[in-house]
C-alpha cells in the first residue's frame, strides 16, 4: 500500500514557515561563522598548502599535526549536527514541486557532502596531498545543496 503525503509548501501554516525560515537563517549564519573560523585559523589563506599544513602540521610555522583526538572531536561534532541539518532541509525540500529526479539528486548530494565533511579532516591528515581538493569540492557541494534546498523551499512557501 502506497501512502503519499500531498503536502503543498504554500499551504503550510505561517508558524511552520516562520520556524523553517528562522532555522534556515541560523544554518546560513553557522556556515558564515564556520568559514570565518577557518579563515582565521589559516591566517586568511585557503590555499591547498595552508589547508594541508593546518591538518598535517608545519614545523617552520610551529604548527603540529592534528591528533586522532582532535580529529575525533571535529568528526564527532560534525557527525551529530550536519546530518540533522541535511535531514530537516531535505524533508521540507522533498515536498517541493520540482522534478523528482533533481530533488533526489540534491538530497543525495547533500548527504554525500556531509559524509565527506566528516571524513575530510582524516583524509587530509593521513592521506596524500591531492585529497586537499576534496575539501574544496565538499565545501562547494554542501553549500550549494543546502542553499538550493532552502531557497526552493522558501520560494514555494510563498508561491501562489
Amino acid at each position: 500500500m502506497k501512502i503519499m503525503l500531498k503536502i503543498k509548501l504554500n499551504k503550510l501554516p505561517l508558524s511552520i514557515k516562520i520556524a523553517f525560515i528562522c532555522f534556515y537563517i541560523f544554518v546560513i549564519l553557522g556556515f558564515i561563522f564556520a568559514h570565518l573560523i577557518l579563515h582565521f585559523k589559516l591566517n586568511g589563506s585557503f590555499s591547498p598548502s595552508d589547508i594541508i599544513s593546518y591538518y598535517k602540521g608545519n614545523e617552520e610555522m610551529l604548527k603540529f599535526q592534528k591528533t586522532p583526538l582532535e580529529l575525533s572531536e571535529t568528526s564527532h561534532f560534525h557527525a551529530f549536527i550536519s546530518p540533522v541539518i541535511a535531514l530537516i532541509l531535505s524533508i521540507f525540500f522533498s515536498f517541493s514541486q520540482i522534478n523528482e529526479f533533481l530533488k533526489n539528486f540534491i538530497i543525495i548530494l547533500s548527504f554525500l557532502s556531509v559524509l565527506m565533511l566528516i571524513l575530510n579532516p582524516w583524509l587530509l591528515t593521513f592521506g596524500p596531498f591531492f585529497l586537499v581538493y576534496l575539501k574544496y569540492i565538499t565545501s562547494f557541494t554542501l553549500i550549494f545543496s543546502f542553499l538550493f534546498m532552502g531557497i526552493i523551499t522558501i520560494y514555494e512557501f510563498f508561491k501562489l
